[in-house]
């Protein structure tokens, strides 16, 4: 028997499960078999082209965004309209353009084209340099590249060399004789202004010798984007679109501040006197806690500096930029308990005071190195802040970083505070005792239902979507990882083994959970987002589960071999095939076969949104499932 429906595919359907159950009669016995699969909708590119910041001066850095939509991925190529002309672009590939202290030569029209076997599409964003009101242009001759593809597909990043800036050297050749008559005209008067100015300073100074006076002469500087060192004694709140307010610092000078644009980040350097130190930070959303424990002060000497919602950039020779916002001593950072330990790292809750009568204090998560702790340890917290300052775009399934402290006596890591703790502890608690059925657990309401399990997995597929827009492999997504908030929100945490780029190879060994582990990791120390992909299926197991432990009945050594034979864990009985076709497809044992973690995400959508119980927590059968506490022994050298 065939039967054959018929549905009209949009690009909307892409990733979208089809399960087909037939009843197989045999004698007096009916037993359901279903099918699913996962459908794959080819579909042409949709572009649009963002430019950040929308109003740029002259010396500002402009991000010029391709969003691309489009299945298979698309071919993207970039051309620049300058006075009609169209001129190639050596961006190939790349979706984002970063244009580099730019110029009034750096304007035009910057138009995305991107191209797959089903069809072309294009859009532009206009670039307007306004010119600064002193000084002159200065050429630019480099233009760098960076990647950011959507979900998980991702070029390789890359400059361009000058040599190959064919429209930038056309348009300046077009241009030169008129810019050096330019330059001539603003240099003299630039000469000119400063013999004024040289003459005006030493009247001065005669006028000031006569008189006496203990008068100042002060001048006020253009406003720039070069933060200029901070003073201990001052306390200053810029809230982003909102007035700077200057307060008076010991020399009865008031410090000239700039007034920020909303969703601009200032960078520079503080300079710190002493033991005082201060912390830049953002205004976040306020956390309190009625019932916090009273504790001292603990003392935590170093620079600490806070940070917004927006991306930084970080050298090596500096771990952190200071972002412009609230300034305040360490003394307003009161850690209240402990809430983890590890082998060299402890975390803390803390308590951030306000730094003004109008703002609530805030609870934060301080993650902190032993003072013990080995060359290593610190290092993997210097790799554990790169990477989450890459990622620390807000996004709601990722634990926020707000600041850290690059004290090499006592790193710390300032993150938001999520109130519910790690989601296996959350699954495990609302499990009884071994010997105890489900039903018995909690009063009726109070338990965690099949939406709220599928929820937790749709919202780690989302927050891992976005890793993986970011060239983050996480390397250690489990349910221990994840943090839930308020509302059941769930946030991955922890990226002390995360790595950048599209795949990563370990070359020296290490302890590492293999259970989560994926076969060619196990095999080659490879890793990449797909491996992340696999762990995911893990995650969504233990999710099912209620916290169990996976490969519960397979020992430590066992697991590896078994992995890198094809063997997968079975079917928990409670799961409906669809659930569990999400767990096989993850767990494909060649890396190409897994799903995006965009197709997972708009998969778990639709469960979420169908009326299918697909996690029966009435044929939850706890006895089967093992939990192993202390996973020590379960680690082993990869």
């Amino acid at each position: 028997m065939r039967i054959t429906t018929e549905l009209h595919v949009r690009r909307q359907h892409n990733g979208a499960v089809l399960s087909c159950t037939a009843d197989q009669r045999h004698h007096l016995l009916i037993s359901p078999k279903t099918a699913s699969v996962i459908m794959e909708v080819l579909y042409p590119p949709d572009v649009s082209v963002i430019v950040q910041p929308r109003q740029v001066r002259e010396g500002d850095d402009v991000i010029v965004t391709c969003i691309v939509d489009s299945n298979p991925p698309a071919h993207i190529s970039w051309k620049r309209q300058v006075q009609g002309r169209n001129v190639v672009m050596a961006t190939t590939g790349t979706t984002t353009i970063v244009l580099r202290n730019v110029t009034t030569q750096d304007n035009g029209s910057y138009i995305c084209r991107a191209g797959n076997d089903i069809g072309t599409a294009s859009a532009s964003g206009v670039v307007h340099v306004k010119k600064q009101a002193q000084g002159f242009d200065i050429p630019v001759d480099t233009m760098s590249m960076s990647s950011t593809v959507q979900d998980d597909f991702r070029p390789t990043p890359f400059t361009a060399d000058p040599e190959t800036e064919t429209s930038r050297a056309t348009v300046e050749e077009q241009q030169g004789n008129e810019r050096e008559e330019r330059l001539r005209l603003i240099l003299g008067l630039a000469f000119g202004c400063g013999l004024l100015a040289t003459a005006v300073l030493m009247l001065g100074h005669h006028f000031r010798k006569l008189s006496n006076s203990k008068s100042r002469i002060g001048m006020q500087e253009r406003p720039s984007f070069e933060l200029a060192p901070v003073n201990v004694n001052s306390v200053h709140y810029n809230r982003p679109g909102a007035d700077v307010e200057a307060t008076e610092t010991e020399d009865g000078q008031t410090p000239q501040q700039d007034r920020e644009e909303p969703g601009t980040t200032i960078e520079g350097e503080a300079e710190v006197d002493g033991d005082d130190q201060e912390m830049a930070c953002w205004e976040g959303d306020d956390v309190t806690d009625d019932e916090r424990p009273q504790s001292d002060t603990v003392e935590h000497p170093g620079q600490l500096e806070y940070y917004g919602n927006q991306a930084q950039t970080i050298e090596e020779t500096s771990l952190v930029s200071l972002s412009l916002g609230a300034s305040f001593t360490r003394e307003q950072l009161r850690f209240i308990k402990r809430l983890g330990h590890g082998q060299f790292g402890d975390v803390y809750l803390a308590e951030l005071e306000g730094v003004s009568a109008s703002q609530k204090d805030r609870l934060v998560a301080v993650k902190t190195v032993k003072v013990n702790a080995t060359h290593e340890a610190h290092e993997d917290m210097r790799k554990e802040l790169r990477m989450m300052m890459k990622v620390t775009a807000f996004h709601p399934n990722v634990v926020s970083l707000l600041g850290c402290c690059t004290s090499s006596e006592s790193m710390m890591l300032i993150l938001e505070y999520v109130r519910h703790g790690n989601l296996l502890a959350v699954l495990r608690n609302d499990r009884a005792a071994r010997d105890v059925t489900y039903r018995n657990l909690h009063p009726e309401g109070k338990t965690l239902q099949n939406k709220d399990l599928i929820s937790f997995a749709w919202q780690v597929a989302k927050g891992m979507s976005f890793l993986a827009s970011k060239q983050c492999i996480h390397r250690d997504l489990a349910a221990r990882n994840v943090l839930v908030g308020e509302n059941r929100t769930c946030k991955i945490s922890d990226f002390g083994l995360a790595r950048d780029g599209p795949e990563y190879r370990k070359l020296t060994a290490s302890l590492l959970p293999l259970r989560w582990m994926a076969p060619e990791t196990l095999h080659a120390r490879l890793y990449s987002t797909r491996s992340d992909v696999w762990s995911f299926g893990i995650l969504l197991y233990e999710i099912a589960t209620l916290g169990s432990t996976p490969y519960p009945t397979i020992s430590n050594k066992e697991v590896a071999a078994v992995v890198q034979s094809g063997h997968i864990m079975p079917k928990p009985a409670h799961c409906t095939d669809q659930l569990y076709f999400l767990m096989e497809k993850c767990w494909e044992f060649y890396p190409e076969g897994r799903p995006y973690f965009s197709e997972l995400s708009s998969a778990l959508f639709r469960m979420l949104r169908d009326e299918q119980e697909h996690i029966i927590l009435t044929r939850f059968e706890e006895h089967v499932y093992a939990n192993m506490d202390d996973l020590t022994d379960e680690e082993i050298c990869y």
